[in-house]
């Protein structure tokens, strides 16, 4: 089909014009992205912490042929350690963290199924923390102690009961903030192992969507970190913790999904009005 030139120019332009607002939306900071994750960490570096636990798990047999039952259920709980990213969001030491790492349960849920040359097995797995401790950026520990989980929202809550002198450093939880826009940027915030110093490091990231209920979630695109890192906008502001989502499959069980997303911080906001006056 062949148009009139004036409307082929027209619409030519028109094209131009959303192709180029498209490619421009994303990037709305009038810094450049090397200044913006500089200022984070600057700002927000003393926030980011390491949670080390000890869990007591204990794996039973619900349903399954008789002689993997057996021996399963005689064995003795059994302690592993757990690790995750968490970041302080009161300076009286209030942490958020994700559940699913301090916790295997959570994962698995109360019950979870599995296939097995001998027959279909149901386990149950209950899993205990008995020690726990966050460690700083300086490298300094301090014992904490769990005040609230939310396996829905795949949050934990901890305090540390003997906290530093003075203030912690808190990343500020704004009220009310919108949802990223789709293709919007995002800075990864987080604390690197021990054997690299414990030093803070930003990802670049891009949010994909705002998955529906349950939830909501911001799915990223990019290279994240680990569970547990903070989440900010170009403008700073804090968005949330990156999680592995948990969701309901039915039965009581829960499970996670692979890929890691953003935890808004109105789920955060939410769980921390229990714990503070």
């Amino acid at each position: 089909m062949k148009y009139p030139p004036i409307f082929a120019f027209s619409l030519l332009a028109s094209s131009l014009a959303t192709l180029q607002a498209a490619a421009l939306a994303p990037m709305r900071a009038t810094e450049p992205p090397s200044v913006i994750a500089a200022t984070l960490i600057a700002k927000n570096q003393d926030a980011l912490v390491e949670i080390q636990a000890t869990l007591s798990i204990k794996v039973e047999v619900i349903e399954g042929p008789p002689g993997i039952a057996s021996a399963l259920n005689q064995q003795p709980e059994h302690d592993q350690p757990g690790k995750t990213q968490g970041v302080v969001i009161h300076s009286s030491g209030l942490v958020v963290a994700p559940l699913a790492l301090l916790d295997p349960g959570a994962i698995m849920g109360d019950e979870t199924e599995i296939e097995t040359p001998l027959g279909k097995i149901r386990l149950g797995v209950k899993a205990t923390v008995s020690a726990l401790k966050v460690i700083t950026g300086d490298g300094h520990e301090y014992p904490a102690e769990i005040l609230l989980r939310d396996p829905a929202a795949g949050l934990v809550l901890l305090k540390l009961t003997t906290p530093p002198e003075g203030s912690m450093t808190a990343v500020a939880l704004t009220k009310d903030l919108p949802a990223p826009p789709p293709f919007s940027q995002v800075f990864d915030l987080e604390r690197l192992s021990a054997d690299f110093g414990r030093t803070p490091a930003v990802r670049m990231l891009r949010v994909v969507q705002t998955t529906p209920p349950p939830g909501p979630l911001f799915e990223v695109t990019g290279s994240a970190g680990a569970p547990g890192s903070a989440a900010f906008d170009a403008a700073g502001n804090f968005l949330g913790l990156t999680v592995l989502p948990l969701r309901n499959k039915g039965g009581g069980a829960v499970k996670s999904q692979p890929q890691i997303c953003i935890l808004p911080i109105a789920e955060i906001l939410r769980l921390a009005a229990k714990a503070l006056p």
